[in-house]
């Protein structure tokens, strides 16, 4: 039995670093791309939404490079589309403007949430999905879950008062 439990401890501690949490790599985006009209947007949007998804999992300081290419891709595609608004007022979420990773990680997913429900028009979900977008990935960073504020939100989702604060904060 020992000799077992060294030969685990043994395979682990000589394993490449592995995330096991990650889910998968970044899409394949386009080199270059280019929308105009309503239907350019729309060939896209799966494209978007993957990218999206990848991005509201993928610790925030892992993939840097490709972390960059899908930030512009989809901020590009957002602030086009005439599909998805999205209105952040950041009194709101008074994050560290020491992070500003933590503001595109919010419309990461908010936008993530919109593209998955496009018939709600709930402002309030779509705060909630991007405080939670921000608190999964700041808690998979020691310096970002050590920030009072991303503190607060979790103790406010955890404790069911999101909500409330959010519409109080929304009026």
């Amino acid at each position: 039995m020992k000799a077992l439990s060294l030969l685990v401890l043994m395979v682990f501690a000589f394993l490449p670093k592995v995330n096991f949490g990650q889910l998968g790599q970044c899409p394949d985006l386009p080199k270059t791309y280019h929308w105009q009209v309503a239907e350019d947007y729309a060939k896209d949007r799966e494209l978007v939404k993957k990218a999206l998804r990848w991005l509201c999992v993928t610790p925030i300081s892992e993939d840097l490079r490709d972390r960059a290419l899908a930030n512009a891709f989809v901020l590009e595609w957002l602030a086009g589309t005439p599909e998805i608004t999205l209105d952040v007022r950041t009194k709101v979420l008074d994050l560290p403007s020491e992070h500003p990773e933590l503001l595109l990680t919010f419309m990461h997913g908010m936008a993530y949430y919109t593209i998955l429900h496009p018939k709600e028009n709930s402002e309030i979900k779509k705060y909630e999905a991007g405080i939670k977008t921000i608190v999964d990935l700041a808690n998979q960073s020691k310096e970002l879950s050590k920030l009072a504020r991303i503190r607060d939100l979790e103790r406010m989702m955890n404790r069911g008062k999101l909500n409330s604060y959010l519409k109080s904060e929304l009026k």
